[in-house]
């Protein structure tokens, strides 16, 4: 099924503003059916369509649900399930395109959704959906272990600083991923600097989500947490070990889904967005959503 059949199974309010977006010039028109598309799914969800959900899911798509559960593409189309932020509530919707890469960001009350979109041959189809919840009721209660230990107690960063279970598919991937590591080991050793530290590998764009964490961890909040820590004399931090990792190149931007464990703590997903802005990758997008039915984990150093 191409692109413009999935639409016009829409609804006329849909359709119309799809075919408005046609007529407003190339750019406006690639921003607006992105959103006409993204509008289409969740009425597709929410209405049974199984048809148009197939239409405008991608072959890789994966979904991190808000309880941190996990599905393919195939138990998806089966299953029709409801999108954590279909709540009722108002929604805010926030996107950025990237060349051929689409992000969409929804907030609706307490949940949170980061939806990344590819403009395939056959028009935008849907690649990923990472949710989480704000409340405190999943909010994540490790951290305290951690920040007892003094900073010769904490564990050197082998994984994922230097080594990780996970051979890249393509050369875009790599360089992503080593964009990536380049940012875990500035973060292992407190290097904040724009020059070759954390904030050089994060767009100013990248909001961290997390769960509990309704504002969210934008960039210049955690450059500012970092430096009180600092003057506390806090020189090292402990960075969450990756389990398991897929990149999907997308051209013009890397999506990163990783199942990862804290020193202390549940294990999460994170779904991370790395655009390539000439040969740089920089994170542009960031949801780190706990398993919610996993206990909690220690991992003891030796």
């Amino acid at each position: 099924m191409n692109y413009l059949s999935s639409i016009r199974i829409a609804n006329s309010s849909v359709l119309a503003a799809f075919f408005f977006a046609l007529m407003s010039g190339p750019s406006m028109a690639q921003e607006s059916i992105l959103l006409v598309a993204n509008e289409a799914l969740d009425e597709a969800f929410l209405g049974g369509n199984t048809e148009v959900v197939e239409g405008l899911l991608d072959s890789d798509f994966t979904w991190v649900f808000k309880d941190g559960s996990h599905a393919f593409r195939s138990d998806v189309v089966r299953l029709l399930p409801t999108p954590g932020t279909s709540n009722g509530e108002e929604q805010d919707i926030h996107e950025r395109i990237y060349g051929k890469v689409g992000v969409i960001q929804v907030f609706s009350g307490t949940a949170r959704g980061l939806r990344v979109w590819a403009n395939r041959s056959g028009g935008w189809k849907l690649v990923h959906i990472n949710e989480l919840d704000v409340s405190s009721e999943y909010a994540n209660r490790g951290g305290a272990y951690r920040d007892t230990l003094p900073n010769e107690q904490l564990p050197e960063c082998v994984n994922p600083c230097t080594a990780i279970p996970y051979q890249p598919p393509t050369p875009g991937a790599q360089a992503a991923l080593e964009s990536w590591q380049g940012q875990e080991i500035a973060a292992a050793t407190m290097n904040m600097s724009y020059e070759d530290g954390w904030a050089y590998y994060v767009a100013e764009e990248n909001v961290g989500q997390f769960n509990g964490r309704p504002a969210g961890n934008p960039k210049q909040t955690r450059l500012e947490n970092t430096f009180r820590r600092i003057e506390q004399g806090i020189a090292k931090s402990a960075q969450s070990t990756v389990l398991q990792m897929r990149l999907i190149d997308l051209d013009d931007a890397v999506l990163m889904v990783m199942l990862g464990q804290p020193l202390d703590g549940k294990p999460f997903y994170a779904s991370r967005v790395l655009v390539n802005r000439d040969g740089r990758y920089q994170m542009a997008a960031s949801y780190h959503t706990n398993i919610q039915d996993s206990p909690s984990f220690r991992l003891v150093m030796e």
